[in-house]
């Protein structure tokens, strides 16, 4: 029924311009979602319910160290990680100031513990760049600094944002080291992500989760390369490639290389340090 009226709200355009809070359940925890002219409507509908399943077969090998969301974007796998360990330590980097904004009011309504929100991107310089947003709300989530990455896509707003090499976030680097579980959704950007991180990742060997999408056909160079760069980092660190196969529980199929598809339910992957796949291979059904 409260799917119903706010989508009711959005259809008739009201919603953009009314602020209140609306009670969900994820899993069997509750939560304040804000809804702020029109923002967060998304953390209501919970996307990709796939991932609650995930992490709680993950926690089953580190239920200590920290969560780190590279790519918050309004805060629907924080919602997740605290809706299966409330006490596990997250900590966020997302550079959309709206995005930003959004999350912090998420957080403050739950009195969220354990909970950092760091405004700014990750990216293998320290620079300004801009991120490119390819609808009318502010916190697009496909939005991109890539502006290659969807060539024929129009971009309706650009927005500038700071995004920084992790090696100059000295004062960050004791925290993110202890990191056991990394999820990474940057759109198109992993690659700068994983070279900022590579020297955490030696140390810290997490579970990587991350979203890398279809290169489509063999003419796509520009991402064919990108893919193939991002395989061969990882391999070079140790890490073992699963596809994430998504229904009610979910399952995971090895594989040796990510590949040319064009299917986007089969996007999502776990990267798995060696020294841990026989433990992830042993997981729970």
């Amino acid at each position: 029924m409260k799917l119903l009226l706010m989508r009711l709200l959005n259809k008739i355009g009201l919603l953009q311009y009314l602020i209140f809070n609306v009670v969900i359940q994820i899993y069997s925890t509750k939560f304040i979602i804000p809804l702020i002219k029109g923002i967060g409507l998304k953390n209501i509908i919970t996307t990709e319910p796939w991932m609650v399943n995930l992490l709680q077969k993950l926690l089953h090998i580190t239920n200590e160290g920290i969560f780190i969301d590279i790519g918050v974007n309004i805060g629907q796998t924080l919602l997740k990680l605290k809706a299966v360990n409330k006490e596990m330590t997250y900590v966020g980097f997302e550079p959309n100031p709206s995005a930003v904004f959004y999350t912090n009011e998420l957080i403050k309504a739950n009195r969220f513990k354990n909970t950092s929100l760091i405004p700014v991107g990750l990216n293998n310089k320290t620079e300004v760049l801009t991120l490119n947003i390819y609808n009318s709300s502010d916190v697009d989530p496909s939005a991109s600094i890539l502006t290659e990455f969807r060539p024929s896509q129009k971009v309706v707003q650009e927005i500038n944002i700071p995004v920084f090499n992790v090696n100059e976030l000295n004062n960050l680097k004791p925290t993110l080291e202890k990191v056991s579980i990394l999820k990474i959704d940057v759109e198109g950007a992993e690659l700068e992500v994983l070279q900022s991180l590579e020297t955490i990742i030696k140390i810290a060997t997490p579970f990587i989760l991350m979203e890398i999408l279809p290169v489509y056909n063999t003419e796509n160079r520009y991402r064919i390369d990108r893919q193939e760069k991002i395989e061969i980092l990882l391999s070079q660190l140790d890490y073992s490639i699963y596809r994430i196969i998504k229904s009610k529980s979910i399952s995971f199929e090895r594989i040796e290389s990510i590949e040319v598809h064009s299917d986007i339910d089969k996007c999502d992957y776990i990267f798995v340090p060696n020294n841990k796949v026989t433990a992830f291979s042993n997981l729970p059904k």
